[in-house]
């Protein structure tokens, strides 16, 4: 009698565990208020994005070229500083400049989720200016393999350590080249 009764206590622990575990894979943890990027989290409501408000058009002389070598075919990364964000809803997002041998710029609004290692452009630049929302903006996963794409280095090299945003001020230690990026060291 005393074995059924201490299997049936068993099973439903065991049951509650997984109601549990079922609900807190459903939970988002998320950023306390006012410290987005400081790498304080409480468990909370599921993860809704914030609004993207698309900056001002990029000017030269705010732009800050980047060391990317990944990013084959001749081109330039400059990242516009003054479009440079971290939102409430802990994304990273900023104005990048990729600037041919010739000169042409393409210009990208683009967000990145250090949680989710993801990337979204959200607009593109226009010739008059400003930008041109993407209908089909969606979160792609950011690969650290294969070639010919920035947000890697972007993810790992500038805004995200340890799933989790930079602070600003360790972001513009690293723009300036005050840090080193990882993997980076002087060679003999």
């Amino acid at each position: 009698m005393h074995r059924t009764s201490a299997c049936i206590a068993l099973l439903l622990c065991a049951a509650l565990s997984q109601v549990v575990n079922a609900r807190k894979q459903d939970e988002y943890i998320q950023p306390l208020e006012g410290s987005a990027g400081s790498g304080h989290f409480v468990e909370g409501e599921p993860w809704r994005e914030g609004e993207a408000k698309y900056p001002d058009p990029p000017k030269d002389e705010n732009l800050v070229r980047l060391a990317i070598d990944r990013l084959g075919g001749g081109f330039e990364v400059f990242l516009d500083r003054p479009s440079l964000t971290i939102g409430e809803d802990g994304i990273v997002r900023y104005t990048v400049v990729l600037r041919t041998r010739q000169g042409a710029n393409n210009v990208y609004y683009e967000g990145i989720r250090c949680d989710t290692q993801a990337y979204k452009t959200y607009a593109y630049g226009t010739l008059k200016g400003g930008f041109k929302e993407l209908r089909t903006a969606r979160w792609r996963d950011i690969s650290p393999t294969g070639g010919g794409d920035y947000h890697y280095e972007l993810y790992s090299d500038y805004f995200c350590e340890a799933s989790i945003p930079r602070d600003m001020k360790r972001i513009d230690r690293m723009l300036k080249g005050y840090d080193e990026k990882p993997g980076q060291s002087e060679r003999y």
